[in-house]
């Protein structure tokens, strides 16, 4: 059952565009790292994003993501979860660095 999961999460993954093996963790990280160089004010404007048309930002954490499969990865990372728990009490979001400094665990308690 666990190596059917893998098996159905590998295959997904590839048609998502995102790779071989491992690819959640490794989107996500490149998910991240992408969110850290532009962040959304640099692409403002409808359909001007800087000169690549592809680029995709989110409102809530303030990151860019180049390719449309690392757009919607990021929207499952921890980091866009907290975001979005933030902004629902009205907070400020965090900044990506700000989120892998903080411990975890404190993040998600109920």
């Amino acid at each position: 059952r666990v190596e059917a999961e893998r098996v159905r999460q590998r295959e997904r993954s590839e048609r998502l565009g995102l790779g071989g093996d491992d690819d959640n963790a490794n989107a996500r990280s490149a998910a991240v790292d992408a969110g850290n160089a532009a962040p959304a004010s640099a692409t403002s404007g409808s359909c001007g994003n800087g000169g690549n048309a592809a680029a995709k930002a989110c409102n809530t954490c303030g990151g860019s993501f180049p390719t449309p499969a690392l757009y919607r990865a990021h929207f499952r990372s921890d980091w866009h979860r907290y975001n979005v728990k933030l902004k629902m009490k009205g907070a400020s979001s965090v900044s990506e660095r700000e989120f892998e400094l903080c411990d975890s665990d404190a993040f998600f308690d109920k």
